[in-house]
């Protein structure tokens, strides 16, 4: 599979329960979707999140998820689940953010 890369560029204001973000694509394809925490862990209420744009492209079959994966987490399986199969990520993020 050939080499390619995009950016996006996320801004985050707040803490994690209350705060907020937008994305940007780079390209101009997108600009200033909101998503917040409830957007990525629950309801969306009509926000987008990382983890949804990520979901389309691999549908798309055009995405290397699991050379993705390898990138991005720490750890990373597929769970078989009674409500289907997911994907568990683990990313340690004292060490992502140098936090101790």
């Amino acid at each position: 599979m050939p080499h390619i890369e995009r950016t996006a560029h996320v801004g985050w204001d707040g803490n994690l329960a209350r705060g907020g973000g937008v994305i940007d694509a780079a390209s101009g394809a997108f600009a200033r979707l909101p998503y917040s925490l409830p957007s990525r862990i629950g309801e969306s209420g009509g926000k987008t999140s990382p983890e949804e744009l990520l979901a389309a492209a691999e549908a798309d079959g055009g995405l290397d998820l699991r050379r993705v994966l390898d990138t991005v987490c720490d750890t990373h399986q597929l769970v078989e689940r009674d409500d289907g199969a997911w994907v568990e990520l683990t990313k340690n993020v004292a060490a992502a953010t140098g936090a101790s």
